[in-house]
């Protein structure tokens, strides 16, 4: 059975709350860049999610975040979309808004 210790860790997941907020408002000031018609690297940090316009990327990223924010509020964060099994752990340190396990990836 997978490990889900992380899941029951209110402070963890507060931690990881908090970055979502960050990248949120970080995915929010390049929107508007991109609004206001400036050139804006997405670079690495932003997910492609199946879009090469720059503002629909960073409208579904900004989509994304708010749900893993929505599921940190509801209890459901770390846990896949479509099966519910945990995220691990190292997956959520390194992209907190992940809304799907191995076995169910995007696309």
């Amino acid at each position: 059975m997978p490990d889900e210790t992380h899941l029951r860790d209110s402070n963890r997941i507060r931690a990881w709350k908090r970055t979502l907020l960050a990248k949120g408002a970080d995915v929010a000031v390049l929107l508007q860049q991109v609004l206001d018609g400036k050139d804006v690297d997405l670079g690495a940090g932003i997910p492609e999610l199946g879009a090469s316009d720059k503002e629909l990327r960073l409208r579904r990223f900004l989509e994304l975040i708010d749900r893993g924010i929505k599921r940190a509020e509801n209890g459901r964060f770390g846990r896949c979309a479509v099966c519910g099994d945990p995220i691990p752990a190292a997956v959520l340190d390194e992209a907190p808004w992940t809304e799907r396990c191995e076995k169910h990836p995007v696309g």
